[in-house]
């Protein structure tokens, strides 16, 4: 269960333009991420849960999830946090 109160918890939520030229998007899926104390000075990150809704499964959705979590970790290493 996720509180919602704590501040470790980080959502990714991947949004796609539709096809349809309307300049509409869509939520293709989310997932969270919970970063936890890693002795001695550093933050681990877990992936929690991961969803992509069925529309948009088996087309990469999954995978670009994945990588934005990947570079955020990066980004946060790079920043010594």
């Amino acid at each position: 269960k996720i509180d919602k109160n704590d501040g470790r918890w980080l959502w990714f939520v991947l949004i796609a333009q539709r096809k349809d030229n309307l300049k509409r998007w869509a939520t293709c899926g989310f997932t969270t991420v919970y970063q936890f104390y890693a002795h001695p000075f550093q933050r681990r990150l877990r992936i929690s849960q991961v969803l992509v809704l069925p529309p948009y499964q088996r087309k990469g959705f999954g995978a670009k999830l994945l990588d934005a979590v990947r570079a955020y970790a990066r980004m946060q290493d790079e920043a010594g946090e």
